[in-house]
């Protein structure tokens, strides 16, 4: 009985390991032949990156365009199909010239030699949104407005002093819209330090805005008090609670 439970035991082991290997996905390789190279790159330059515009070469098995590119010490690569003759790359915090290396790939997933274009992004979304940050005091806190013409997605902290003068989040806001505006509350009509700063999805960070204000004061009701009141005129309709 012990033999019997060890072979059938040994026989499952070895169905389940062979069951488990792993297996190419994609379609298999023809040839080892690597494709051309693009030809005469043009770049526009935008906000934080920049369009880069190409001569595709003539090889019927090309499958896309790889462009490899490196932010805040990270690779990065964004891939172009073979039915188009651009792409974009976009990320970079600075307006400092980056390197781009463009490599054609085919479907048998050769690669051809790079060729390095030398973009120089405009100023990111990233400053162009707090350059036009404001902040004023409201009630029971500030109040943020900025423009995002780009709409680029951003998350903006929120920070506030505590009782001992140390900034802390006070809270997180996610935009991609054109214009926007956000009120802070829950806090008193004291004198304290608030402070904003900006991220983008590529961990790009802003200058930080600060200021000392004295909210108006802003007292939150207790709506266990509230009850309904029926004017002349009214539609007496319970519709909620």
């Amino acid at each position: 009985m012990k033999r019997l439970l060890y072979i059938v035991t040994t026989f499952l082991l070895v169905v389940l390991f062979n069951g488990c290997k792993e297996e190419f996905v994609g379609q298999p390789a023809t040839d080892n032949v690597a494709p051309g190279s693009i030809r005469n790159p043009r770049v526009e330059n935008l906000p934080g990156g920049a369009e880069i515009t190409y001569d595709l070469p003539q090889d019927d098995d090309l499958l896309c365009v790889k462009a490899y590119y490196t932010i805040n010490g990270v690779e990065k690569n964004t891939t172009s199909s073979m039915y188009t003759n651009s792409l974009v790359v976009e990320g970079f915090g600075s307006t400092d010239p980056q390197t781009i290396k463009l490599c054609c790939v085919d479907r048998s997933n050769n690669q051809s030699d790079p060729v390095e274009v030398t973009i120089n992004p405009t100023t990111p979304p990233v400053e162009l949104v707090f350059q036009s940050m404001t902040m004023e005091k409201g009630f029971g806190g500030v109040q943020l407005k900025w423009k995002n013409e780009n709409k680029s997605d951003l998350t903006i902290y929120v920070l506030a002093a505590d009782s001992v003068g140390d900034l802390n989040v006070a809270d997180v806001v996610y935009t991609s819209a054109t214009e926007g505006k956000y009120s802070l509350h829950g806090f008193d009509d004291s004198k304290r330090e608030y402070a904003t700063v900006i991220r983008d999805r590529w961990d790009n960070y802003s200058d930080t805005l600060k200021g000392f204000f004295t909210p108006y004061f802003e007292m939150k009701l207790d709506k266990s008090k509230f009850n309904r009141q029926i004017l002349m005129g009214d539609n007496e309709t319970n519709l909620g609670g």
